[in-house]
């Protein structure tokens, strides 16, 4: 399994890569030394409740994230702007976690 986030704030641009398979996470192109497994399980935990889209028709500008889950042969995708899932702060939260 392989999973992607894209995240967009600000002026920055944000890009998470996590390969079950290789067992490596690499954040902004640096491998970190965080659990693949661990990591892939708790983002799938998050986005399971998720609709595919979340946007919103009044934003400009804002937050945008993608988070692209590649499984066998399936591939998931989840993004929004403007617009976001109720446990998207958890999200961020575990984002940070893994970037400090």
């Amino acid at each position: 399994m392989k999973i992607t986030i894209e995240r967009e704030y600000g002026q920055s641009l944000q890009k998470i890569e996590i390969d079950c398979a290789a067992k490596q996470v690499i954040v902004g192109g640096v491998k970190k030394n965080v659990d693949a497994d661990w990591l892939a399980s708790r983002v799938l935990q998050i986005v399971s409740s998720w609709d595919s889209s979340y946007f919103s028709d009044y934003a400009i500008g804002g937050e945008w994230f993608r988070v692209t889950v590649f499984d066998n042969n399936s591939q998931y995708r989840f993004e929004g702007r403007g617009e976001y899932p109720e446990n998207f702060p958890e999200f961020l939260d575990l984002l940070d976690e893994v970037t400090e």
